[in-house]
């Protein structure tokens, strides 16, 4: 069977119902969605609106705002050089100055690797005049972007009123020309005037391209995201084990591996002193959610999802990380992995996710475009060919999947005004057809 080709623009365009319509550059049309929207059985669950509380700010040219920044800078010895990442945050932080209102916003970044650096990390953040706000928050020898995330989410907590905005320094570990475009192309995303002015009301995360596959995230993970949201997910720290529990819930030796060095997230198994003072956050979270927390579903109706999900869980994949949002590729997941997401993206050409349909080199030579997401139709128009065989297993397809997971890590389901819905309602048709192929093969 051949490839779908992902809609051209003049497709799109025809599913504007659904993407909303971009009005004075800075905010969307919200389009009122009907109860039939929302399969019957599952109307009870669900909340009529999930739009931000009187708290949030929805002036996007006056909010206040943080860019947090992971950057690695390798070893002499590896393959790339030290130079090499300092050359990428140059390349970033001329992406910053050639921006529009994130230019403005201070930058504190968490340092990984080579420590002796950290002085020209912070110079060339602040930048030739030395006027930038730029510091460092978190350095670790060895990690990876939690130690930058886990400042953002702390943040976050302290100031739900604040947007924030996470990008790194991507290809400094991997080098490569795929790597440079995405860079480029992301960076440019995160720090947009769209992105950084969208209306709270429509998103709460904003990135080149959310696709919901192979789980919910944005390729290279930079964004703008709303701390009012940010607050109400896991803290990074310990969404690894998290989603270990979601995958591998009856295989505990894995996710007790992760208490044996200092990151268990369950109470009374903290080891270091790092994972005890992210206890205490924890509590204090657990606090707030449970003031802001949507109604949970009963055991009746948790009962009724996993029936419905099959536990489809494909076993080919089961203990992957790459298409399970696992592993390095659980803190990709992480910013949407909360029922309460809304996302927007501002990439307006045919790239999905991956290094499939990049823009063409440099990679930032195209007009952000804000629009709700997803930004297609239906999951038909976000495969690509590595997820061709694997998006006939009901876990990547069906909607039950998704409810079951958004239950085992926060014990909601979407809000009716969720774009999970009607999405998964339309792709239905593609995903009963995918699975009866998968079935015979």
């Amino acid at each position: 069977m051949a490839q779908p080709q992902r809609p051209t623009q003049s497709r799109r365009r025809r599913g504007l119902a659904c993407a909303s319509a971009l009005i004075a550059g800075t905010s969307l049309l919200v389009l009122s969605k009907s109860d039939d929207v929302v399969p019957s059985s599952y109307r009870g669950l669900v909340k009529e609106s999930g739009g931000p509380s009187a708290s949030g700010s929805d002036d996007g040219d006056r909010r206040r705002g943080v860019i947090f920044y992971n950057v690695y800078i390798p070893p002499e010895s590896a393959a790339a050089s030290p130079e090499d990442a300092l050359n990428v945050v140059r390349e970033q932080m001329s992406q910053l100055d050639a921006s529009g209102r994130a230019r403005t916003l201070p930058v504190r970044f968490g340092l990984i690797g080579d420590e002796s650096k950290s002085d020209d990390v912070e110079r060339i953040c602040r930048g030739a005049d030395g006027a930038r706000d730029c510091s460092r928050v978190a350095y670790e020898e060895k990690g990876n972007e939690w130690v930058t995330l886990q400042p953002l989410y702390d943040h976050c907590r302290e100031n739900p009123s604040e947007w924030v905005t996470y990008m790194h320094n991507k290809g400094s570990f991997h080098p490569s020309p795929e790597n440079d475009r995405m860079r480029r192309m992301i960076t440019k995303a995160a720090l947009s005037d769209e992105c950084q002015t969208a209306s709270a009301d429509v998103c709460n995360v904003c990135s080149n391209r959310f696709t919901p596959l192979p789980f919910l995230h944005t390729s290279g993970n930079h964004w703008t995201a709303s701390c009012e949201y940010v607050r109400l997910l896991i803290p990074p720290l310990y969404f690894y084990p998290a989603m270990d529990e979601v995958m591998l819930e009856d295989e505990v030796e894995h996710v007790l591996s992760w208490v044996n060095e200092g990151k268990g997230w369950k109470h009374g198994l903290y080891e270091t002193p790092v994972a005890a003072a992210a206890a205490e956050e924890e509590d204090k979270n657990a606090e707030v959610n449970k003031k802001k927390k949507a109604r949970a579903m009963t055991v009746e109706e948790k009962n009724r999802i996993r029936q419905l999900a099959k536990m489809s869980i494909p076993e080919t994949y089961r203990r992957a990380v790459t298409f399970m949002g696992r592993g390095r590729f659980a803190l990709e997941h992480w910013i949407l992995s909360h029922p309460r997401q809304r996302p927007c993206d501002v990439y307006p050409g045919e790239y999905a996710w991956g290094h499939t349909d990049l823009p063409p080199p440099p990679g930032d030579d195209w007009t952000p475009d804000l629009r709700r997401a997803p930004r297609f139709d239906t999951i038909e128009q976000f495969v690509i060919p590595p997820f061709e065989e694997a998006i006939g297993e009901p876990w990547y397809c069906g909607m039950e999947s998704r409810l079951f997971e958004f239950d085992k890590l926060y014990e909601e389901v979407p809000f009716l005004d969720s774009w999970v819905w009607d999405f998964y309602e339309r792709s239905k048709e593609y995903c009963q057809r995918k699975q009866q192929q998968q079935g015979a093969s």
